[in-house]
Parts: structure tokens; sequence; C-alpha cells
């Protein structure tokens, strides 16, 4: 019996770990990115298949943007991470009733940072997740400077320049006539 050649290809995933980005602990601001429920090997037990919910965000760091990802058991089970934070971001449907998990996308959140070293290497972890309060900076937000480049400065102002000397000069050409 011949197998279609295509079917044999495995593909070794790249180690998301040798650049999984470091962030101080503390509070940012986070946007959700993405969400995928994935089967994957229980923690507790590699022969059991387990669904996970899978949470990219985008958290505001004084370096720019970094891409993190929580991970949390997918279970109804009022105990659980999954409810907790369904329940503290006010979007745990009701009983019988469906939720998609997609409606979290774009959605602004405070996120909290806690590290941990393992094997010499250190991880950034999503703590916890609460609703972004309006017009309210988490505790240890990074502070962002409005700082433009001088040229966009100048440019700015020789634009508006330009147009009070030509305003100037169409108001002469009128006061002749």
């Amino acid at each position: 019996m011949e197998k279609n050649a295509i079917n044999n290809l495995l593909r070794r995933r790249l180690d998301i770990r040798a650049e999984y980005p470091n962030v101080p602990d503390g509070q940012y601001h986070g946007k959700f990115t993405s969400v995928t429920i994935k089967e994957a090997p229980d923690s507790f037990n590699n022969n059991v298949l387990k669904e996970y919910v899978h949470i990219g965000v985008d958290v505001e760091t004084e370096d720019g943007i970094k891409q993190l990802c929580k991970r949390v058991a997918y279970s109804w089970y009022e105990k659980s991470h999954m409810y907790k934070m369904l329940d503290g971001l006010g979007c745990l449907p009701k009983e019988n009733e469906d939720f998609d998990f997609s409606s979290l996308i774009d959605m602004n959140v405070t996120i909290t940072i806690k590290n941990n070293t393992h094997e010499g290497k250190t991880y950034s972890n999503i703590d916890k997740i609460q609703p972004r309060a309006a017009g309210k900076e988490p505790a240890s937000a990074p502070r962002k400077a409005n700082i433009r480049k001088t040229e966009d400065i100048d440019y700015y102002l020789d634009f508006f320049d330009e147009d009070d000397e030509e305003e100037d000069d169409s108001d002469d050409d009128s006061e002749d006539d």
C-alpha cells in the first residue's frame, strides 16, 4: 500500500521559549489579540488530552508592545481559572447560554505580570487579567512621553507659515485692485 508522501511529513515547531519576551513584574495595559481553543496533554497526566483556551495579549511596555499568551483550562467549573477570568471581565454567560470566545478579541484589559525563573530562564507570566477602567492608569504602568521628532515639528511649522504667507499675499493683491 502506497502512502501519500505529503501525509508523512512532520514539521518540528519552533521553540517559542527561545524568544519569549520578558516584561518586568507589575501592571500594564493590554489588549486581547487572539483566542483559540486547543487540545493538549494534561499538565499532570500526559496520557490524557485536555482542552485549553489560549488568549494572545499585546502588553504595552516601555520597550513597546510585547506579545504574551495566557493559557487556561477550558472548564465551566466555578473555581476554574477560565470561569474566574470571564467572571472578572464581566462576560460570564448565564447557565445554558452560548459564549463566543472571539468576542474577547480587541478587549482592553489591565494585566498583572509576575516573573518566574526555571532552569536559568526568566518567564513573564500573566498572573491576573482585569477589565481596564476608563481613564485609569495601572499602578506601575510605564509613562509614555508625548515626544515628536524635531523634523516633524519644523515641517508642520513650515507648512502653516507657507499657508499664512500665501493668504497674506492674496489679501495684498485684493487691496491693490
